[in-house]
């Protein structure tokens, strides 16, 4: 835990840390310990099953919280092909704030990582405590629990003790050798219970070995039954196992497999017993002999199928995702098993027979196949006929096609288009980069297809504009049409779709997000709907939100209603609180006292009541360690500078100094709380100190430390101040991830630092520019951050204590040649703009 920590606040994120182990070591159940640990100590934690589908995807949408470290953690690291690494490297480069922690069997060779930060699980403890445990329940296994104790752990699997245990204890084990043996023979003698009544069932079995030997963990039902009955023709194995609840005939496999019946797959209890019987096979202890030949003819076998179709649709689908994931599972794990001309062989065969599975189409854009661009746009061609709306191969493409073709990209696209796909990242990246006079003929075009995908609707209704607006009336009235392409013609036809956001409205189990559109646009006109939706049990939440909002006091009777309905949702219950005022104080304090409540909640009571809540918010402070941190930041706004404040602040800084992981609101609160001490001074120091790499609300608060000091964080200010604009471009640059988080926009530091009262004439300066800036890129400055620029550059500066009423000399007003200062560009209006912006 230390070493990741520390190596994050390093920024050695690719990886960080691994646990390296051999099967069934440990591996998962450590990387699983490390992140609860890690999330007991604040930190945002990411646990990856799918680390393909994440990279493909990219790593852009995960948010930047002001450089605090986020852990990717993925397990089965070996299983990751190495173009997927590549891409892996590259992605975490461009976001240092992302740290990787990786467990496996080995290290793929693109990540690198010292000897120092790669820990073996403690398969010690656990296997000591197995053992005593073995030793005082079956006195027989004392002697070799004893002897296997002081054994090396390198080869003492514990999955393979624990087998052997369950399930045989006569002759006992004296050695690790006598029991790998003993584990072998086990699954041999497993196998050949069933080779006696079933021999094409056993060596499918085999087969499925293989399969998970190169990362297919699951394999259906229907495709073990078709293996078996290759193996074993004209025994009528199709129909004896056809069916799997309550039939016998399957008992036999269950010493191996487990079924999945949900998903309709067969899983190996353990990766270690699909390793045991290649193990045996190698061993000459079963049939058949598993190598190289024997996998490459398993392949080839399956392609086989996969392009002959002979079966049931059923069975031909799921043989069809077998061949096109053992492809790639092959070709990415086991490059040397199948050579490049093999493959190349294998994907026309699959593309000839039409099979569209998106794994073995991905390899055509893998860096794991080695082909030139022009083959690869050849193959593309034809699966754009195979797979015109494959989305996850398309996304793909659209991305490969930016990298190979950068200047041809309107052509290649132009290519697939012609040659059969229809999938949304080909359409909308093509219509994306077009001519405006080429992409609105297309547009029109695609528009008029009803059926077409969503996201390239909602594209071509932007792109037309008022010129969609007939096509927009025509979606309106398609059933069952995609929520999102509704919301975007109501937006575009704004009064003109009032009739048909009427019928919306009407329309049982209708989407909330169409209601809230609809009602928005239908405003005064739908106050009589929604009542009926106020009053509709188990209503959506959003739907009710919105109904209160449009129907403001004509709806006070059924808020209190909802105040006092059990289990009610927190949003309905903010917004009953901001409708009702100072008439819900009753029904606020309830809620202050009433166990588990939502802080979303709290809050919003704490705010209402205010001096009125003291009570209870000395309460909650006096007990912070339990109070959420949001909570806390609320009462400490009501009961600052009580003797509970300062005795929590006071635990606060202790602890903080201590090393202790906290909250930064927390650090927040007892920075701001009216106490100075010279604890306070020395944590505020230790944040303006490394001022950049912390959250700016805590910038602020530790500026707030100095209020009868202002000399002792001159230069903090002074150094705010010069980079007052690569602050708030940073915001600006990420702001839609910032919004996906709810993450707001924070200025308090810079505003702090403009009311300096030793750096009077570079606040004017920095004002100066703040207003030349917002003039040139409205929007760039927050309407408060506006205000006080606007107050400065005309000599009022606002006091450094915060004290109301203390007087500051003010300077002479710089000459603003933007501004008229005596209608400074009225400011309602502009602040307006800024809100709604």
């Amino acid at each position: 835990l230390n070493t990741t920590i520390r190596n994050s606040q390093q920024h050695r994120n690719c990886p960080a840390t691994a646990i390296i182990g051999h099967g069934g070591s440990g591996k998962s159940v450590a990387l699983r310990r490390l992140a609860l640990d890690l999330v007991e100590q604040g930190y945002q934690v990411w646990w990856v099953e799918n680390p393909t589908r994440l990279i493909e995807l990219g790593l852009d949408d995960f948010i930047d919280n002001e450089g605090k470290p986020q852990f990717l953690l993925i397990d089965e690291i070996q299983d990751l092909d190495s173009s997927y690494v590549e891409r892996l490297r590259r992605h975490l480069k461009q976001h240092p704030f992302l740290v990787l922690v990786v467990a496996g069997r080995r290290l793929p060779n693109k990540l690198k990582l010292g000897a120092k930060d790669q820990f073996t699980p403690n398969e010690a403890a656990d296997r000591i405590t197995i053992l005593d445990k073995i030793a005082e329940v079956l006195p027989a296994w004392a002697t070799t629990a004893a002897q296997l104790k002081a054994e090396s752990l390198r080869e003492a699997r514990l999955v393979r003790i624990l087998v052997v245990l369950a399930r045989r204890q006569e002759p006992v084990p004296k050695t690790l050798e006598e029991l790998e043996e003993v584990f072998l023979q086990i699954l041999v003698d497993d196998l050949e219970r069933i080779r006696e009544q079933f021999p094409g069932l056993a060596t499918a079995i085999m087969d499925a070995a293989v399969f998970q030997e190169v990362g297919m963990t699951a394999l259906s039902i229907s495709v073990l039954i078709a293996l078996a009955d290759d193996h074993q023709p004209h025994a009528g194995i199709p129909i004896l196992f056809e069916q799997v609840t309550d039939n016998l005939r399957w008992d036999l496999v269950t010493p191996l497999l487990s079924f999945s019946l949900t998903q309709n797959h067969l899983l190996f209890h353990h990766d270690e017993l699909a390793e045991g019987l290649i193990q045996a096979s190698q061993a000459r202890l079963t049939q058949p002999y598993i190598d190289d030949a024997y996998r490459k003819v398993v392949l080839d076998r399956v392609i086989r199928w996969a392009t002959a179709q002979q079966r049931n649709v059923a069975v031909d689908k799921q043989i069809t995702a077998t061949a096109s994931s053992l492809l790639q599972y092959c070709v990415c794990q086991r490059s040397d098993l199948v050579n490049q001309t093999t493959v190349f062989n294998y994907i026309h065969q699959l593309l000839n027979a039409e099979i569209s599975h998106h794994d073995y189409l991905s390899l055509i854009v893998n860096d794991a196949l080695s082909l030139e661009r022009q083959e690869r746009l050849n193959l593309l061609l034809t699966a754009a006929q195979v797979a015109p709306n494959s989305k996850s191969l398309w996304g793909l493409v659209w991305k490969w096609v930016n990298v190979s073709y950068p200047k041809q990209r309107e052509r290649i696209l132009q290519q697939l288009y012609q040659a059969g796909c229809r999938s949304s990242p080909i359409l909308n990246g093509w219509i994306q980069i077009l001519p405006l006079e080429k992409a609105k003929p297309l547009a029109k075009e695609w528009i008029q297809k009803t059926n077409q995908h969503p996201e390239v609707l909602c594209r071509c209704l932007k792109l037309l504009g008022e010129e969609a607006k007939e096509q927009a009336l025509v979606l309106l009235s398609t059933p069952e049409q995609n929520p999102t392409v509704l919301c975007r013609c109501l937006e575009l036809l704004g009064e003109e779709a009032k009739k048909q956001a009427r019928v919306l409205l009407s329309t049982p189990e209708q989407n909330p997000t169409v209601l809230c559109r609809c009602l928005e646009l239908l405003g005064e006109e739908a106050k009589e709907q929604a009542l009926v939706f106020l009053s509709t049990p188990e209503q959506n939440p959003t739907v009710l939100c919105r109904c209160l909002k449009l129907l403001g006091e004509e709806a006070k009777e059924q808020a209190f209603v909802f105040l006092s309905t059990p289990g009610q949702d927190k949003d309905v219950l903010c917004k009953c609180l901001n409708l009702l005022g100072e008439e819900a104080k009753k029904e606020a304090l309830v809620f202050l006292s009433t166990p588990g409540q939502d802080k979303d909640v709290l809050c919003k009571c704490l705010n209402l009541l205010g001096e009125e809540a003291k009570k209870e918010a000395q309460e909650k402070i006096a007990s912070w360690v339990e109070t959420h941190p949001d909570v806390l930041s609320a009462c400490f706004a009501i009961a600052g500078d009580t003797p509970e404040a300062q005795k929590a602040a006071e635990e606060i800084l202790w602890r903080w100094q201590a090393g202790t992981k906290l909250h930064s609101t927390h650090k927040i609160v007892a920075l701001r709380a009216p106490f100075d001490t010279e604890l306070r001074q020395q944590m505020a120091l230790q944040v303006l100190n490394n001022w950049h790499s912390v959250c700016r609300p805590l910038v602020a608060s530790a500026l707030t430390a100095f209020c009868n000091d202002p000399d002792a964080v001159t230069n903090c200010c002074r150094q705010l101040l010069k980079q007052w604009h690569q602050e708030i471009k940073y915001r600006h640059r990420n702001k839609r991830k910032f919004r996906k988080r709810n993450i707001k926009r924070h200025d308090g530091h810079i505003i702090k630092a403009l009311a300096h009262p030793s750096l009077r004439k570079q606040a004017q300066m920095a004002a100066m520019q703040m207003l030349q800036t917002e003039a040139n890129s409205p929007g760039f400055l927050t309407p408060l951050l506006y205000q006080r620029a606007f107050e400065i550059t005309q000599g009022k500066f606002l006091s450094w204590n915060g004290k109301e009423g203390e007087e500051t000399e003010p300077l002479q007003p710089l000459k603003w040649p933007y501004l008229d200062h005596q209608n400074p560009l009225n400011l309602r209006e502009e602040f307006g703009l800024r809100e709604r912006g």
